[in-house]
Parts: C-alpha cells; sequence; structure tokens
C-alpha cells in the first residue's frame, strides 16, 4: 500500500485489510499485490510507473489508483501485472473502476477501502493465473550479446590475463600483502 502524494487518511486501514486478503491470495494464487495511490489521472503514469518497476516481478500484481489530489476524486485506475489470464487485468480494471465512482459518490469522495478490497481478492480468486516458469525460461537462450561487447572482452581479457600472469610470476605477493614468503614454493630470482 503506497501513497505517492495522494493523502489517503485511512491508509493503514488499507494496508490492514490487504494484508488479511494475502493471507489467503499469497499461498492460493502465489501472487503480490500491490495498490499505488497517485496524484494524477493520466493514464501514461502507469507506463512510466512499469519503466521505473522494471516490469515487476512476475507474481506482481500493481493497482494504480489515480486520483486528484484535491478532492480525492477517483479519476482513472489501471492494473500491471504478468498474470497468465488477459481476463483479470481488464475484469480488475472494469469493476475496481465502477466500484471506486459508486463509492466515491456515496461517500463524498471517499473509497470503501473493504468494498474495493473485496473485489480484488474476489476477482484475483476467480481469474488470476500465474504465469510458469517454463514461459521465462525460453528467454535465457534468446539472450546473446551484440558483437561489439564479445569483441571488446577479448581485446581486454587476452592482455589483462598475460599482464597478470607475468605480475604473478615477478612479484611474490604473499610478502608483500601478508609479510611471508611462499618458504614452500620458493622459486629462483630472476
Amino acid at each position: 500500500m503506497h501513497d505517492l502524494g495522494v493523502g489517503v487518511t485511512n491508509l493503514k486501514e488499507w494496508q490492514h485489510t490487504l494484508d488479511e486478503y494475502m493471507k489467503t491470495l499469497g499461498g492460493a494464487k502465489q501472487i503480490n499485490i500491490h495498490v499505488m495511490f497517485v496524484p494524477t489521472t493520466n493514464p501514461g503514469y502507469t507506463n512510466a510507473l512499469e519503466a521505473h518497476w522494471k516490469g515487476g516481478n512476475k507474481n506482481d500484481t500493481i493497482i494504480i489508483v489515480g486520483m486528484s489530489k484535491a478532492n480525492q476524486i477517483v479519476g482513472m485506475i489501471d492494473v500491471i501485472t504478468w498474470a497468465d489470464s488477459a481476463n483479470y487485468k481488464i475484469n480488475l480494471i472494469a469493476e475496481l473502476t465502477k466500484f471506486a465512482k459508486l463509492s466515491s459518490t456515496l461517500n463524498n469522495g471517499v473509497i470503501d477501502h473493504g468494498g474495493f478490497l473485496k473485489i480484488v481478492n474476489d476477482i484475483t480468486l476467480r481469474d488470476y493465473a500465474r504465469r510458469p516458469m517454463q514461459d521465462y525460461e525460453k528467454l535465457k537462450d534468446e539472450i546473446d550479446p551484440p558483437l561489439w561487447v564479445l569483441i571488446l572482452c577479448l581485446i581486454f581479457a587476452i592482455p589483462g590475463s598475460l599482464a597478470l600472469a607475468f605480475l604473478f610470476d615477478r612479484i611474490d605477493l604473499d610478502a608483500k600483502v601478508f609479510g611471508h614468503s611462499r618458504s614452500r614454493f620458493n622459486r629462483y630470482r630472476r
């Protein structure tokens, strides 16, 4: 639960209720839910947050509640998720938007946190499907470094290795660093 400048007054109640739902959802669905209250209704905020969050973990669902700071009226709800079900994100956004508008209209701009999080819980239990690890295994084989990186590594690796080999052959580092020489491996001095 994160308030990024909106000034949600009952944030502890939101967090406590979400924690109660996560006791069931965490084990049953292996999901981690974050709710972010942001002081903007600009839909581009979701893209910026996703870029900053580096796409989130594969089991994260990030619910963004965009509100105007002055009157805390919900202007946007969006979701970032890697769920295997397309319906999960669509249903979550649709139901939460409808509920937030109705709830804030009935309660002088305040969203009923219990009802909001119950919808999150119910839709998650019904529609959320976690992506299996096999979906990500194929990605590791597709990562190839560019040719310039390989060339740069060769340029530094070969001369660097030769220089270190020469240095270790000429200098007794045990004597210089630790104060004792390689008595068992006493080599001839040049």
